[in-house]
């Protein structure tokens, strides 16, 4: 499964935690072209291209610049990325406070346990998603006035089950 464009973070044992960015052009001479990118400091550095299957295809100058050893934890990292992106993206939100897709800033509790922003949410938020917000604010994790409506902006009708346990 491909990775989709947003931002990525590992969290290692020692509380170090590295963060890459996958962006997709959509203009120039690369659009289409899937890039790689490490988040070094406050900036994004691009080095090399992503395919669908997952394959880090290293630039040239970043390449000849990092010894080999390095290559291949960023392709273990990408690895790990294509097998949990959701537990991923969920870890750039908790440690950045802002959104996996887009990467505005965070605000709101409901937001941050989804890992993304309310219009990034409306793209791809489920039933299911909001059945794991509901169970959270049953919880005590999320309170209820932060509490985000479905994608279709209509709230709930009282007779609706809306906490399933």
């Amino acid at each position: 499964m491909a990775i989709q464009d947003g931002r990525y973070s590992l969290i290692y044992q020692s509380g170090d935690y590295r963060t890459m960015r996958v962006k997709t052009p959509t203009k120039g001479n690369l659009i289409g072209k899937r890039i790689l990118q490490i988040k070094e400091g406050k900036d994004f550095n691009a080095i090399a291209f992503l395919t669908d299957e997952g394959q880090v295809r290293f630039w040239k100058r970043f390449r000849s610049a990092n010894p080999v050893e390095r290559l291949v934890r960023i392709q273990k990292a990408v690895d790990r990325i294509t097998a949990d992106p959701e537990g991923t993206g969920l870890a750039y939100a908790m440690k950045e406070n802002r959104c996996c897709r887009c990467g505005k800033q965070l605000t709101v509790p409901a937001s941050i346990y989804k890992g993304m922003g309310p219009e990034c949410a409306r793209k791809n938020w489920t039933r299911e998603d909001q059945k794991k917000v509901y169970r959270a604010q049953a919880l005590g994790r999320i309170q209820e006035q932060d509490m985000p409506l479905d994608p279709g902006k209509r709230k709930f009708r009282e007779e609706e089950p809306i906490l399933m346990l």
